[in-house]
């Protein structure tokens, strides 16, 4: 009757599974000790880094977002 006609799906097993990246567990691994646990040190250094990063260049983007707008304004 319904040439293009599928099984409805089993609502305990899923056909598909949520596209995850292939290289994810790799960036995950860095923050891990070599047990496997959970490196909070390491995860604290990195975050500490960033902040300072951040910090860097705040006052660049702020200055740029005030060139843009003055030159959008003209």
């Amino acid at each position: 009757m319904f040439p293009y006609h599928r099984p409805p799906r089993n609502p305990f097993f899923p056909q598909h599974q949520k596209f995850r990246h292939p290289y994810a567990h790799l960036f995950f691994d860095y923050f891990r000790k070599d047990d496997g646990k959970i490196d909070f040190d390491k995860i604290s250094y990195s975050l500490q880094q960033i902040n300072k990063i951040m910090k860097q260049a705040d006052p660049l983007v702020k200055q740029v977002t005030s060139f843009v707008k003055k030159t959008s304004k003209l």
